[in-house]
């Protein structure tokens, strides 16, 4: 009778530790209160009396005498084990995946349907199988992905071959859609901190148009003065190219003499 693989989770290398950061922006996903107890389950794609207990980062955690055969996944060892329903009792048939010796990776270049970008992966293996007298090497995959609507993790079956010994398999989760990087996000800045920048451009704007065009209103026509000399503060404006001249030239004199002190030679002016 053809068997269902097991749906395996990726587990990390060392127990405890779940974490995985994006490479690209440095983001760090702590993925271990994603353990669980006593396991995940998800059914096969294509054989309805099987399902797959799985845990992600420790081993699953069923009660051992209401399940058949249980040595077949031993306890504290195995984060992974195919079960089949035999007349309303489980049965262990075989296991797919150690607690130890998995990876959790970020994925960048492996996408099954239902995963459309990079992220965490677990990959592992529970062993090798033997099929028409070939031996393979059982590969799992769990991709985890975000779903803004999972406050509780929903295990998905992707697909699962018994003869070729693969499984896959996402687990959509909310927790893969809130963590944030040290500093924020885009390099540091948060997106509420760019909202409030943006917000704060705009009421500076805003003031000096107001500030300019309410001063020369009042004026024109409270003062009769001209359109050149309603300007409010004109000599301030007049005289701002000339400040922020000798702006950049006291910044350029203590940027000399800074690196001349520290090269070890003289200074043009002490900062």
């Amino acid at each position: 009778m053809l068997r269902a693989l097991t749906v395996a989770s990726m587990v990390t290398a060392v127990a405890g530790q779940c974490t995985v950061t994006n490479p690209t922006d440095q983001r760090e996903y702590d993925l271990s209160s994603l353990t669980t107890s006593p396991y995940y389950q998800v059914q096969s794609a294509h054989y309805p009396s099987y399902w797959f207990y799985f845990n992600i980062c420790g081993a699953i955690n069923f009660a051992y005498d209401s399940v058949n055969n249980p040595g077949t996944c031993p306890e504290g060892e195995t984060t992974a084990c195919e079960v089949q329903d035999t007349d309303g009792r489980w049965e262990a048939s075989e296991a797919y995946g150690k607690t130890a010796g998995g990876q959790l990776l970020w994925n960048t270049n492996d996408f099954p349907e239902g995963v459309t970008e990079p992220g965490p992966l677990y990959s592992t293996n529970g062993g090798t199988c033997e099929r028409n007298g070939q031996q393979e090497t059982i590969t799992s995959k769990v991709w985890l992905v975000c779903d803004e609507d999972a406050d509780t993790p929903v295990p998905v079956m992707i697909d699962d071959n018994y003869w070729d010994c693969y499984v896959k398999i996402i687990l959509r989760t909310n927790q893969m859609c809130v963590q944030a990087p040290p500093g924020g996000q885009n390099g540091g800045v948060s997106e509420e901190e760019e909202d409030i920048g943006m917000i704060l451009c705009v009421v500076f704007f805003v003031a000096v148009f107001v500030y300019i065009g309410g001063g020369m209103a009042y004026n024109i026509k409270v003062k009769g003065m001209d359109k050149y000399e309603a300007v409010p503060n004109k000599e301030f404006w007049q005289s701002m190219p000339g400040l922020i001249s000798d702006g950049f030239e006291f910044t350029k004199n203590n940027v000399k003499a800074f690196i001349e002190k520290h090269r070890g030679g003289s200074s043009y002016a002490e900062l």
